[in-house]
């Protein structure tokens, strides 16, 4: 994810949920019930990620230097999972 040059706009953009598809995701977790967890899943993921990356930031930590998710942070699945608290 983290490109030469990368700013922190360019990388909050990546983290955050486009608004349209966000306006789109409870319609369509109404219309598919059996989808909703996963839905609510990723969005929840999303905003860890997007709070963890404030307070880096906010701590000083470079964006050159926020680490990477290794492939061995990954469930069998393809799933990442984060060490981040809800």
């Amino acid at each position: 994810m983290l490109g030469a040059g990368s700013t922190s706009e360019e990388l909050r953009e990546l983290i955050a949920v486009p608004p349209r598809i966000d306006r789109v995701l409870p319609a369509y977790a109404r219309a598919y019930p059996e989808e909703a967890p996963r839905v609510e899943r990723n969005l929840k993921f999303r905003q860890i990620v997007a709070r963890e990356f404030e307070r880096l930031l906010h701590d000083g930590v470079p964006v050159a230097e926020l680490p990477e998710v290794e492939e061995s942070e990954r469930d069998t699945t393809g799933r990442v999972f984060a060490n981040a608290q809800a």
